[in-house]
């Protein structure tokens, strides 16, 4: 017996029923359609194959629905109660395979996050390509020249580059390995005279004694009241590398200070451990060049 019966084939109640069926059936159809678009044009949204679970349950809704409008007349129960049956077999899967991916899907970076790694990485992208111009600018100030010159070529464009007032290249002297004595020395944007200091009580100490890079971010005054040539530099932070040669010794120390925070201390150690290499080469061409005077001299 059709179902029109059931409703006595009042006309406006069968109508209501195909009407309503008919609709809800073609918004279902379409559904799944719409997500197939979607996913032709985002090939990379994750977790297909719960988009494809969903379009067939929903076509399957659909179909239910649509056979309901065949069995206002036709009394095709069995294929109805078959559809019905798929309908719940898929539901089931669907509803499964959705719980086992809601762990997966919430693990998933949201926007903000993802907004906030892309930021991140411009900024690590616009802090190497400085870096990098940095570098290239210190190649090209020191490439072409040696000796004294080098040096002082070498703490111009350390101290530009890296944005700090003081920036000097020192070494040890023939009668002491208690002081070290600068044969560069770039303070407050001009070259300034060469000097002579104790090493004791000053950052230089660590650096020379340890044979290590050392740097101090702030407040290096108060970690070494001793060193009276810090607050004449109104130094807030040092950094310190050492300069060894091909026998493991510390023959000097390539240093920078500031009045404020280094704007990126990785790339400053970086370029700084680049530099000390080839200062120390220099002042070991320096010193060949010097005994080789000598013994033409005797």
């Amino acid at each position: 017996m059709p179902h029109g019966q059931c409703y006595l084939w009042q006309s406006p109640l069968i109508w209501l029923h195909f009407l309503s069926d008919l609709l809800i059936g073609l918004a279902y159809y379409s559904i799944p359609i719409t997500l197939i678009y979607f996913l032709r044009q985002r090939t990379d949204v994750p977790f297909k194959q719960i988009f494809f679970l969903f379009g067939a349950f929903i076509i399957s809704c659909g179909t239910g629905h649509l056979i309901e409008v065949w069995t206002l007349w036709h009394p095709a129960y069995w294929i109805s109660g078959l559809i019905k049956a798929f309908t719940a077999l898929i539901s089931v899967y669907t509803a499964i395979s959705l719980v086992q991916i809601i762990p997966l899907a919430l693990a998933l970076p949201s926007p903000g996050e993802l907004e906030a790694i892309n930021q991140q990485l411009k900024t690590e992208v616009s802090q190497r390509v400085k870096a990098e111009n940095t570098l290239k600018n210190l190649i090209i100030g020191t490439s072409s020249v040696t000796g004294e010159k080098f040096f002082s070529a070498l703490v111009i464009h350390l101290a530009k580059a890296l944005n700090v007032r003081h920036a000097f290249v020192s070494q040890f002297p023939e009668d002491s390995s208690e002081e070290l004595q600068t044969v560069a020395f770039f303070a407050q944007e001009n070259l300034a005279e060469n000097i002579k200091y104790k090493i004791e009580g000053t950052p230089c100490e660590p650096v020379i004694r340890e044979a290590q890079l050392k740097f101090y971010p702030d407040q290096v005054q108060k970690i070494f009241p001793e060193a009276s040539g810090l607050a004449a530099m109104e130094a807030v932070c040092y950094l310190g590398v050492p300069l060894i040669n091909e026998q493991k010794q510390v023959i000097g120390a390539l240093c920078i200070n500031n009045n404020q925070t280094l704007d990126n201390p990785e790339n400053a150690m970086a370029i700084m451990q680049v530099f000390a290499a080839r200062a120390t080469a220099e002042l070991q061409r320096k010193k060949a060049e010097f005994k080789l005077h000598q013994t033409y001299d005797e």
